[in-house]
């Protein structure tokens, strides 16, 4: 009997009493969360050592930039500072890299990410560096104004001084560098619209673009069957006049006419003063003879090199006044406008101009 109990207790043991499973899953419930407790801990600490890493590659790359610049080497820094900013895009990158293009006349650039920096006003660096920020902001707007686009065809390219810079219609306003600037709105099948604008610092221009039919075809087949250009157009803004530059040559002309007249002003007064004070001592008084001849003679010396002083003082005058002259000639000539030139390709309408 004893036996079979011992059978029959072994048989049943793969069974479980009711009251003991909830003991065993609470078990198994707190071995599984221990696990992923553990997992998730070393998930966090993963993450927090890649951030530590991926800080630490950027302050290095950061530090070598900055070395760059100290050795005078801002266009090698500012390689390297593009490079961190497109990596990481965090604000000391976008400052350290405008305040590199500030550096290299690069106002637009600079502006751009100067400004962007700031804009994380939470972020520490940027709390402990805003004056400076703020300050190199306010120098790169002392070089930049703002073009304003009304109208034109959709899918226009825009142009400044030959470098693109945006496509109609998403482009409408333009931060550009102050100055004398063309602007060119370039489309498929329509004629390439130039104008050209004078900015001063702070300013804004309105540039007003027709909307154009599109050409659904650049060529025409004349008669004989041979492809031949369709006559091009241009179309080409109002001009605006530019500033009168003072020619150097006025310059040095000028100054040249006032040497000349200083010195014969100044020889023929001492000259004057000579021949009055012998007049007097000699003529008029009747002082003796002898001593008159000898003053007579060592007077006249220096008459001669006044008169002769005299003489230059006056041709000074005039060659200062023919310099000045052509001076003022190649400044009336520098302003002349030249006509468009239309140059047929093959792919389009090229229009080159001087304004």
């Amino acid at each position: 009997m004893k036996t079979r109990e011992r059978h029959g207790v072994e048989g049943c043991s793969a069974r479980v009493p009711p009251h003991a499973r909830p003991v065993k899953t609470a078990a198994r419930v707190a071995a599984l969360g221990v696990a992923l407790a553990v997992t998730a801990s070393v998930r966090v600490a993963s993450a927090q050592a890649g951030d530590v890493a991926a800080q630490s590659d950027e302050d290095a790359a950061i530090r070598q930039g900055v070395a760059l610049r100290r050795e005078g080497r801002d266009s090698d820094a500012v390689v390297v500072f593009q490079r961190a900013y497109d990596r990481w895009r965090s604000p000391r990158a976008a400052a350290q890299l405008g305040l590199c293009e500030q550096a290299l006349g690069r106002w637009v650039l600079a502006e751009r990410h100067v400004r962007e920096a700031l804009a994380s006003a939470s972020d520490p660096w940027v709390q402990r560096t805003r004056e400076t920020l703020e300050s190199a902001l306010r120098v790169a707007e002392q070089h930049l104004a703002t073009i304003e686009i009304l109208g034109g065809n959709d899918g226009s390219e825009l142009f400044i001084d030959g470098e693109r810079v945006g496509q109609l219609p998403a482009t409408r306003s333009l931060r550009v560098v102050i100055g004398a600037l063309r602007l060119e709105a370039r489309g498929t099948g329509i004629a390439t619209i130039v104008r050209t604008v004078e900015l001063a610092a702070g300013g804004v221009e309105r540039v007003s673009l027709p909307v154009q039919t599109v050409s659904s075809a650049t060529a025409t087949t004349s008669t004989t069957g041979e492809r031949r250009p369709r006559p091009a157009t241009v179309i080409v803004g109002p001009r605006v006049p530019r500033a009168l530059v003072v020619h150097p040559l006025v310059w040095a002309g000028s100054a040249t006419v006032v040497a000349g007249a200083i010195a014969t002003v100044v020889a023929f007064a001492v000259g004057s003063s000579i021949e009055g004070a012998y007049h007097r001592d000699c003529v008029q008084i009747a002082s003796a003879p002898l001593s008159c001849d000898e003053r007579f003679i060592r007077e006249q010396g220096t008459l001669d090199a006044l008169s002769a002083t005299t003489g230059v003082g006056w041709g000074l005058v005039g060659l200062g006044a023919a310099v000045a002259g052509v001076g003022v000639g190649l400044m009336f000539v520098g302003r002349r406008e030249e006509a468009p030139r239309v140059v047929f390709t093959g792919r389009g309408v090229t229009v080159s101009a001087r304004f």
